[in-house]
């Protein structure tokens, strides 16, 4: 190896870490945590609160209502009465925290979707991801 080879090396380990440093090291003044409940394609409710934040909100869909419950930057549906969903499949889900998580309820056609937790990790790339 040349000196100039080492230089180069050197250099492009140096501003790789740099780079590195500079992307993990940037936080926002507060964590939030965000997310849509979307009944047939339409925004019904749309909350962004502290990620420490815990409380129940309540939203209406075709008459009915339903309960959305937000712990500590987790979003999850509230068990719905038998009516509005026969085998309360959504209820029983769990929870949803990363950007992107969905909970769906096909019955009543409701979604609820993830669109923003800060300090939260995206998933990156998955099995079908090129």
């Amino acid at each position: 190896m040349k000196v100039g080879d080492v230089i180069v090396i050197i250099s492009t380990i140096a501003v790789s870490l740099l780079i590195a440093f500079l992307t993990t090291s940037q936080s926002s003044d507060s964590e939030l945590f965000s997310f849509v409940v979307m009944h047939d394609g339409s925004d019904v409710l749309e909350i962004t609160v502290d990620r420490d934040y815990t409380g129940i909100y309540e939203f209406s869909f075709e008459d009915q209502t339903g309960y959305v419950e937000i712990e500590n930057g987790k979003v999850r549906l509230l068990e719905m009465s038998k009516e509005i969903c026969p085998r309360q499949i959504c209820s029983r889900l769990g929870w949803a925290n990363r950007n992107g998580d969905i909970l769906v309820c096909l019955p009543n056609k409701l979604v609820v979707e993830v669109i923003q937790n800060e300090g939260e990790e995206d998933y990156g790339a998955d099995a079908l991801s090129f």
